[in-house]
């Protein structure tokens, strides 16, 4: 064929009947990498490819002989890292461009499929490490911005009637406890009580004859105290502690289930604003 000679539509299907089904040897596919390596198309060629390409999707059937075909390979790229100078010419190249997903959002349906397809994965520590080293020094897309009331709405409607499940809140109590700690330069964390809380501990101890915990943490929570010696938790209640009725918040009662059913122990709730024999300051 010569350079410059156009292939008739005819001409082309009867090539594309006589290559189906056909399968490059190894040794073929390797002489083809290496004579289109270092081959750059243009812009034209480009353009040629993405309009006789676009509209065009993949039948089932291919998807899945493309699965079958992959499964066991592995990437060519798995355990590389991309060079500097490879970073920043790919950053460079697409600076400026549009994302194809501007003002368009997905499908319900393929919104589930997402969903389904990244349900139970979690990430490895080394993976979090590489984000978070990644992430170091850079500032938030939305730093500086405030959402519209439209979005505010949307938010709202979003997350109506949603709640965390126990799992989920007990991981983030835990992850703010750590933050605390972080915050305070690795030191034990140092729990601001109420007004009397320090001297009725203190009467305890006295009185008691034990040494009470006051750094002591569990499960995401923070006691007041605790006995590890009497496996005791005590908890000094201020009056925020309560409802109009006088009795304890439905939170507080969820804490001090699920450190009883986590420790095995004794838990000892005393009223910051009455009388008790612990109650002398």
């Amino acid at each position: 064929m010569r350079k410059g000679q156009k292939i008739s539509e005819e001409t082309r299907k009867k090539m594309s009947e006589w290559h189906k089904g056909k399968i490059c040897s190894k040794e073929t596919r390797k002489k083809m990498s290496i004579v289109n390596k270092g081959k750059i198309l243009s812009e034209e060629t480009k353009n040629k490819i993405s309009i006789a390409k676009k509209g065009h999707k993949v039948s089932e059937e291919t998807k899945i002989k493309i699965g079958l075909a992959n499964k066991g390979h592995i990437a060519w790229n798995k355990g590389k890292e991309r060079s500097k100078e490879t970073r920043q010419k790919i950053s460079k190249s697409n600076k400026g461009r549009i994302s194809p997903m501007k003002g368009k959002n997905h499908l319900e349906e393929t919104k589930r499929k997402m969903s389904l397809v990244h349900k139970g994965k979690i990430m490895s520590q080394e993976a979090k490490k590489k984000m978070s080293i990644v992430k170091k020094g850079c500032i938030p897309w939305i730093k500086g911005k405030t959402h519209s009331i439209e979005t505010k709405k949307k938010l709202s409607e979003y997350r109506k009637g949603k709640t965390h499940s126990i799992e989920t809140k007990k991981k983030l109590r835990i992850i703010r406890l750590e933050q605390i700690k972080k915050y305070f330069n690795s030191q034990p964390y140092i729990n601001v009580g109420g007004k009397n809380e320090s001297q009725i501990l203190d009467n305890i101890e006295n009185i008691d004859n034990i040494i009470i915990n006051r750094d002591f943490t569990c499960i995401g929570y923070h006691p007041d105290g605790y006995c590890k010696e009497t496996n005791t938790i005590y908890e000094i209640d201020e009056k925020y502690h309560f409802d109009y009725n006088g009795n304890i918040n439905k939170k507080d009662i969820i804490r001090q289930n699920n450190l009883i059913e986590k420790l095995n122990c004794e838990f000892v709730r005393i009223k910051d604003f009455e009388d008790s024999k612990y109650f002398k300051v």
